[in-house]
This record gives C-alpha cells, sequence and structure tokens, in this order.
C-alpha cells in the first residue's frame, strides 16, 4: 500500500488531541485539528497492514480453518474524543488503540499459541504491553488478550492487537448490537441491569464452556445452575426473539462493482434509524483517499448517535460480515449458541 506521510509534530498531535477533549474549542480550532486526527489515524494504516500480514501466516501455522481471521480497524472519531475526555493526561500520539486489529481463533489453545508464538518472534517492532482478559476478565465479563505493539519507524505509534476465540467474539459483538439497537453503552457501565447481568452470566458460561474461570460473582455456581438462570433470564428478555428482530431489521446496500476484491479498505456506515448498512470500498493502495473520505463522513454525522462510521480491513469483502458482525447486526452465530442453552446441550 502507498506510504502515509505524516504531516504534523507529535507536539501538534497532543494540541488536536486537547482542542478536541475541550468541549468549549472554537469551531476554526476544531477544524484544524480533525484535520490532524485524519492525518495522524492515516499513518497507523501501513503498520497495521505488516502486522496483518505477519499475523494472517502465524494463524496459518495453527489453524486451517476458515473460521479463524485477522481485521484491521482505525478507531472512531468520537471513540477517540471520548477516551481523550475520559482519561486525565491522555495524549493523542500515545494512543493506543487508534489502530487495531482483530485476530479470531477456534479456541483458547490457539490463542494461547499465538501469543507464545509472537513473544517469541524476531522483529523490529516490540510488545510494549500484554493484557490478559482471559485470566482477568472484565467486571463486565470482557474476555481475550490484548497486545500493544510499540511500532519503532521514524515517527512511533502504537497498534492493539485483540485476541479472541469464536465465543469471545460472539459475545463482544453482540453486546455492541444491543448496545447499537437500545442507544445505550453496556461495554462502558450503562444500559439497563437485566441486560448487563445477562452478559456478565453469559461470559461465564463461556468461560465454562472453555475450561476457564467465571466471572468472581458468579463463582459460587455451578455449570447447572448458570445455565437455569440463563434459561430463565432469555425469556425474561425475550432474548433470541429481539437479536432475531433487530438483524431482519436492518438490510445491507453496497455498491454494484464489488465482488470480493482482495486487499481493499471498506467504510462501514451503520444507521440505526434507518436501519440501513452502507460500504463503500477502496484498493489497498487508496489508504489516503479512504481516510480522508471516512473524516469527512464521520464530520457530517459527529453529533448523530443513531449514526456508527468505521474504517476496515479484513482482506476480504466476503469476510467483512464475519469480522464486523456489530456492523450488520447480525445475530446468527450467538442465536445458534443461544439456542443450544435454551435446549439444555450447550
Amino acid at each position: 500500500m502507498k506510504k502515509v506521510e505524516l504531516k504534523f509534530t507529535k507536539s501538534a498531535i497532543d494540541k488536536a488531541g486537547n482542542i478536541l477533549a475541550n468541549d468549549s474549542s472554537s469551531d476554526s480550532d476544531i477544524n484544524w485539528a480533525l484535520e490532524v486526527l485524519s492525518n495522524w489515524r492515516a499513518y497507523h494504516a501501513p503498520a497495521m497492514d505488516n502486522l496483518a500480514k505477519t499475523f494472517k501466516k502465524h494463524i496459518k501455522r495453527i489453524s486451517a480453518s476458515e473460521n479463524t481471521f485477522v481485521a484491521q480497524r482505525l478507531k472512531r472519531t468520537q471513540s477517540i474524543i471520548y477516551k481523550l475526555s475520559r482519561f486525565d493526561g491522555m495524549k493523542l500520539s500515545r494512543m493506543q488503540d487508534i489502530g487495531g486489529l482483530r485476530a479470531v481463533l477456534i479456541n483458547l489453545n490457539q490463542v494461547n499459541k499465538l501469543v507464545e508464538i509472537r513473544n517469541n518472534y524476531r522483529s523490529p517492532h516490540e510488545i510494549q504491553k500484554i493484557y490478559n482478559y482471559n485470566d482477568n476478565p472484565k467486571p463486565d465479563g470482557y474476555r481475550g488478550i490484548h497486545l500493544i505493539y510499540k511500532m519503532n519507524y521514524k515517527v512511533t505509534n502504537l497498534i492493539e492487537i485483540q485476541i479472541r476465540t469464536q465465543l469471545q467474539h460472539y459475545w463482544a459483538t453482540a453486546v455492541e448490537i444491543i448496545d447499537t439497537s437500545q442507544k445505550t453503552s453496556i461495554k462502558l457501565g450503562k444500559g439497563e441491569k437485566k441486560w448487563k447481568d445477562f452478559f456478565k452470566l453469559l461470559s461465564s458460561a463461556f468461560a465454562l464452556k472453555e475450561g476457564t474461570k467465571k466471572l468472581d460473582i458468579h463463582k459460587g455456581l455451578r455449570k447447572a445452575s448458570i445455565i437455569k438462570r440463563l434459561q430463565e433470564m432469555m425469556v425474561d428478555l425475550e432474548v433470541i426473539y429481539r437479536l432475531q428482530m433487530i438483524s431482519h431489521a436492518f438490510h445491507f446496500i453496497k455498491n454494484k462493482d464489488e465482488t470480493g476484491r482482495k486487499g481493499h479498505y471498506s467504510i462501514l456506515i451503520l444507521d440505526s434509524d434507518k436501519k440501513n448498512v452502507m460500504i463503500r470500498n477502496f484498493s489497498s493502495s487508496d489508504v489516503n483517499e479512504a481516510t480522508k473520505e471516512y473524516m469527512q463522513i464521520e464530520a457530517e454525522n459527529l453529533k448523530k448517535r443513531n449514526v456508527n462510521v468505521v474504517l476496515v480491513n479484513s482482506g476480504d469483502i466476503n469476510k467483512l460480515q464475519k469480522s464486523y458482525p456489530n456492523y450488520f447486526m447480525d445475530t446468527r452465530m450467538l442465536i445458534n449458541r443461544l439456542r443450544e442453552i435454551e435446549r439444555g446441550t450447550f
């Protein structure tokens, strides 16, 4: 892919971050800051591509399954601004997840093998931090392993790699689907208590299935009790029915000429009011054009909670829905697991 030229110093990048985090910033300052952010975010794309290539090679050594994949995304402007505002001392130039990879494997053995390979892999870049949310799951039930890479180019930047099992992937994307449909944020501790309790319980059920630890709040519960409680909550919340209705309500719009090209970037636009998902594709050499249009679309919808925009790369348009089911409101795989819980066969 084409090299992305960084046009601003790190001090300018941090100044832009401070402007975006300040609610009283002027429109002219915000417009300048968004221009800086767009360029800094685009600068992460080549680094993500390089990491993705090596991770795909590693995964081929571990699994031949078509259900394993690596996908990439550039963090949304709204999420960046929220993070800058939420955490004191957060600097835009040091934000570790502006560029993010998602590697999904079949089971925990494969996840651990991939982490082991990366720990022993000689590279000019270095793993700066490891967050093991399998051994220490988040209180909301989130699991996975995050690697934070320091990319040692002329101007260093950080890339986050999320490594998950399939079950962990279904869980995490289902939370985002419910958040989108209910216009809430369970992943930030908000939303209805019943839904938050449901996803915590589901996390512990998935953990038992994968042979790992339950959440601390479920320590005293046996598997049979967890399954029974889930069955009761699924009836009370009408979980399967609601997930089906969410999925059926949305439709997917794409351009006629987009038929499985590889090595491209895609802008996904999810409008929860209009109930549609639009896609715009770019070749791998058009990353500058893609990131420019990404920022333009975001700027047009910056204050609209009903519109989510993201720039992703799964390597193949046919894998987009598998990689980002939350942007397609695709709940099929989770529903299959919930049916097993419903029948008592999980």
